[in-house]
């Protein structure tokens, strides 16, 4: 009796689905008024992933990394330099500058940091942000981004950025 519940159940759901076909044969779900169906397609691209997000629905700290995210993706390391704190020798810099991908040094960081993005995104068939908190460590204010990554294959992982205030604006300083 279980068993016959269960399967009028799954007939049911896989019927209220709508799939639409692309010209490969690949299915893509689409979302019905009360089922999501993620999207099954293998060949899904970073540059794919980072469009479908709607920035408007984002805090400040979300929107940084949806900033580094995008420009990771699209190789503008310019703009992913401005998004990263400074961390080398020039203690001035250290906690209070972006990098500066001019330096040839500082764009091999900013490279390195895109690369593992990206590979993150590339393995992922979506991501989503999963939970944003503030916390004050003396007089500075540190915020924690949680986002997870539903991989293709191997399930999810979350990974966190974790970003402060600083007089070029709000930069990453680590991320996990």
């Amino acid at each position: 009796m279980k068993r016959i519940t269960l399967l009028l159940i799954a007939s049911i759901l896989l019927g209220a689905c709508k799939n639409s076909t692309t010209e490969n044969g690949d299915t893509e779900g689409t979302k019905t008024d009360s089922v999501a169906v993620e999207k099954t397609t293998e060949n899904i691209q970073p540059a794919d992933l980072i469009q479908e997000k709607d920035v408007n629905q984002l805090n400040e700290a979300q929107k940084q990394v949806q900033l580094l995210l995008e420009s990771c993706v699209e190789k503008n390391y310019a703009v992913a330099g401005e998004t990263i704190m400074y961390r080398g020798a020039d203690e001035k810099r250290m906690g209070n500058d972006n990098f500066d991908v001019n330096n040839a040094k500082e764009l091999g960081t900013v490279k390195t940091t895109c690369d593992v993005l990206t590979e993150w995104l590339g393995a992922s068939k979506d991501y989503e942000f999963v939970s944003y908190k503030a916390d004050t460590i003396g007089t500075e204010i540190q915020y924690e981004v949680e986002v997870m990554f539903k991989n293709k294959k191997l399930g999810m992982n979350r990974h966190f950025f974790y970003y402060k205030n600083t007089g070029a604006g709000l930069l990453l300083f680590n991320m996990l």
